[in-house]
């Protein structure tokens, strides 16, 4: 019994070893990276990237692109300047925020057109212009986020400030 354990231990390891070298050889000559994205990955706006890979694209190219999520665009651009990173995505402004803080990054395509964010307020109290936000509660996906910056700079339009507002 004893002897038939150990053999089926055995075989379940060679057969473990050569599933591996199998998945290794899949990967050989691909040039791996990693691509740090600035939300969750079922964001709807990846869906491109996402389907590329599902696709086999990337690997058509020479590519084995892994996808990272972070806490927002600032944060991939801080990771990507502090060479923790090549490659990765963020609002157009992205860029603009963090080079002005010293973290040396490039925008090299600008992706989309018009805004990706807005207001949404409920139907009885409506928000129709920022000024209307003093006193409101106020969601980013990060303080690390563009967007989060984005939002400052909307309420210094409006006449507010941080303090004006709560934000989580």
């Amino acid at each position: 019994m004893k002897k038939l354990i150990l053999n089926l231990v055995f075989g379940a390891g060679i057969a473990l070893a050569m599933i591996s070298v199998t998945a290794s050889a899949a990967t050989v000559g691909l040039e791996s990276i990693t691509y740090l994205l600035p939300a969750p990955k079922t964001t709807p706006g990846f869906a491109p990237w996402l389907i590329a890979q599902e696709e086999g694209y990337f690997r058509e190219v020479g590519l084995d692109v892994s996808f990272l999520s972070t806490r927002g665009g600032v944060e991939v651009a801080k990771q990507i300047g502090a060479g923790n990173a090549l490659i990765g995505g963020g609002m157009g402004d992205t860029s603009v925020i963090v080079r002005a803080n010293g973290v040396p990054v490039k925008a090299v395509a600008l992706l989309g057109a018009g805004t990706l964010t807005f207001i949404a307020s409920l139907e009885k109290d409506p928000v129709d212009t920022p000024a209307q936000l003093r006193g409101r509660t106020i969601t980013v996906i990060s303080y690390a986020d563009t967007v989060y910056y984005s939002l400052l700079a909307t309420l210094k339009k409006a006449g507010l400030t941080r303090d004006d507002v709560t934000i989580c």
